[in-house]
């Protein structure tokens, strides 16, 4: 039986500590980045918490010359 933390592993979203880990940034960090409108990403409902786009996060990435760490021990694309 999955988790809902595995469930939500599978989808197509990070929380702003995943996608820190992913480029060795803090959660405080990715926050003011995706803040900043530099990564697309939505708040939960209620909540103060982010997901961050997969697809957005590598781009921009990607865009910028960003290496990722640790890829597939953290969250596998």
């Amino acid at each position: 039986m999955k988790t809902k933390l595995t469930k939500r592993r599978e989808t197509s979203t990070l929380t702003t500590g995943e996608a820190g880990k992913l480029i060795g940034v803090g959660v405080q960090t990715m926050g003011r980045l995706v803040d900043s409108g530099g990564i697309a990403s939505f708040k939960i409902p209620g909540s103060t918490h982010r997901r961050i786009l997969k697809d957005a996060f590598y781009k921009y990435c990607e865009d910028n010359h960003i290496p990722i760490l640790n890829q597939e021990k953290t969250c596998p694309k």
